[in-house]
This record gives C-alpha cells, sequence and structure tokens, in this order.
C-alpha cells in the first residue's frame, strides 16, 4: 500500500582451543555472513574476543559459546525476496579497540538513503486516510506513529527494490517511490508472509486488523478495472518543502517510461482528491471510485494505459 527483532544475550566461559585459532578469537566481528537461513544485525558487547564471521560462530566449542564476556546479538531476521525468502545483511560495525564496543544498529541505519527517503515519505504522507488507520494505535501520540511509519515505508521501499522498482531522489531526504511489478505465486507467497511478520512488530493490533481489512477489500475492486500484468505504483511522496519543484514527476519518470516501452499498464489508488491533477499530467486516468469502509473515506483508482 514488514523484520522481526529479539535479544539474546550469552554468558560464556574461558574459551576453549580445540577447533579454532587464538588469531581467530582476536577479532571483533567484522564481516559476518550469515548461516543459510539466517540474516543477522550484531550488536555486541565485549572484549573483542568474537569471531570473524557466522561461520567461524558457529566453529566454536559450546563453551566458548557461554564465555562470561557480555554478548549482545540484535538479531533481524529480515523476511526478503523471491520464493526462497533471500535475507539482507547489514552492515556490522568494526570494532575501534580490543575493548568493548556498543554497536548501536539504529544509529548506523540513520544516514542510509532508505531511512532517509522514509523520513521524507513520513512528513508526505502521515495525514493520509491509509497510513492513518494503519497506525490507529498510536493516535494522538505523533512521534509513535512517525516511528512506526517510518519503519513501514523503509521495508516497503526494500520490498520494492526486491520486487518491482524503487525510486529514491537524488537527495534521499526528499522523497522517494516505490512500485510493485507482477510477481510468481511463490515469491508472492513469500513476500506476503514475510510482510505479516514485519507488520506485527511495527504496528499495533488495530492497525494490523486495519491494514488487512482495507488490503483485502481494495484488491478485488483493483481487479475489476485494471489489466493483469499492471505495474502498481505503491508509494510516492516527497517532502512538503520540496514539492512543487517537478520532483514527484521526476521520481516516476523513469519506470512510466520503461512501462511503455514493455507496453504495459501502470494503476494506482489515491486517497487524495488533490492529487488527481498530478497523476494525470503524467498520463494516468481516474477508472473507478469507492467507498472504503475501514476509513470512511473515498479513493480513487487510476490507470495509465500504454
Amino acid at each position: 500500500m514488514e523484520s522481526s527483532h529479539f535479544l539474546a544475550e550469552a554468558e560464556t566461559q574461558k574459551p576453549a582451543r580445540e577447533g579454532i585459532s587464538t588469531r581467530e578469537r582476536k577479532r571483533f566481528v567484522a564481516n559476518a555472513v550469515p548461516p543459510l537461513g539466517q540474516g543477522w544485525d550484531f550488536a555486541v558487547q565485549g572484549d573483542g574476543n568474537l569471531p570473524q564471521t557466522a561461520e567461524q560462530m558457529n566453529r566454536f566449542p559450546p563453551q566458548w559459546q557461554r564465555r562470561r564476556t557480555t554478548a549482545l546479538m540484535s538479531v533481524r531476521i529480515q523476511e526478503a525476496a523471491a520464493a526462497s525468502l533471500n535475507r539482507t545483511l547489514y552492515a556490522i560495525l568494526p570494532a575501534a579497540t580490543s575493548k568493548a564496543y556498543v554497536a548501536n544498529v539504529e544509529a548506523s541505519e540513520s544516514m542510509t538513503p532508505l531511512l532517509q527517503a522514509s523520513s521524507a515519505l513520513v512528513e508526505s504522507l502521515i495525514d493520509d486516510p491509509f497510513y492513518e488507520a494503519i497506525t490507529a494505535d498510536f493516535a494522538g501520540e505523533i512521534a509513535a506513529r512517525k516511528h512506526a511509519l517510518t519503519h513501514y515505508f523503509k521495508y516497503s521501499l526494500m520490498e520494492a527494490q526486491r520486487t518491482g522498482r524503487c525510486v529514491v531522489a537524488p537527495d534521499p531526504t526528499l522523497g522517494a517511490a516505490a512500485w510493485l511489478l507482477p510477481r510468481s505465486p511463490e515469491t508472492d507467497a513469500a513476500e506476503s508472509s514475510a510482510k505479516a511478520q514485519y507488520l506485527s512488530s511495527v504496528l499495533g493490533s488495530r492497525g494490523v486488523e486495519n491494514y488487512y481489512q482495507i488490503v483485502r477489500y481494495m484488491t478485488p475492486l483493483a481487479a475489476r478495472v485494471v489489466p493483469l500484468g499492471a505495474w502498481y505504483l505503491s508509494i510516492i511522496g516527497v517532502l512538503p518543502s520540496a514539492q512543487g519543484r517537478g520532483l514527484g514527476a521526476a521520481l516516476l519518470a523513469a519506470t512510466l517510461a520503461e512501462a511503455s516501452q514493455a507496453r504495459v499498464s501502470c494503476y494506482l489508488e489515491t486517497f487524495t482528491p488533490r492529487n488527481l491533477k498530478f497523476y494525470e499530467r503524467l498520463g494516468f486516468c481516474a477508472v473507478a471510485r469507492y467507498l472504503e469502509p475501514t476509513t470512511n473515506r473515498e479513493y480513487v483508482v487510476m490507470r495509465r494505459d500504454v
């Protein structure tokens, strides 16, 4: 229109010498590769005596893994792409010294383009009825709403990277667009399962319920007026202070040109009447209007044909 978190604290004893060299124990995790089926973000607090890779971590005997150095592992399982659920591993911060180094993963992500673009989307779309509905648990708590939406938009941009088109402004703080393209049943099932887990981790129970009520209502109605195989403009937003400069059209231009070359239709759904003229200038036409019952607001389905 999302990564589950858990914390594991390990109490470990003096490392055993078998199976791994002292050198391998003496380096902080710098470039971990997760075991098959896992995706890890690490935040480690200890004396630096940790293995260099996840493979080496697996080779450590149990008594090493229970060493009395505190290891705080913030593990984010990135439910990801395609039928096999490709996992995304974020960069792991290196240790500055051999002493304890606490890696704040949220801070490390704060400068990434997708997170910057997500913040712009929040400012642009926070009053949209759909996004109000999915953050209903945080009504009246603007900071909590923005936090939830930032993570929702970041996930959506990542999903677009995997299975569509993600376009971020040259200055990511100004906006982005997310497209979803047709995907195989296997990929769609994997992505849907991943998103369900993510939504439950960032939205409250009312928000999740509202999300699925709205999607279940809108999806079959769109299918009535949108040809099979059409590309879906899921999200577009420009920071309010940067609007009116042509940035929104620029964010969409390349993907619209690609769709025209591929001779496929595009469509979108909008709750915002003032945006209709903008989309019409890009070749979209309103093809249906519906009253969505969860938000009790009218929305418009727009389509762009070749």
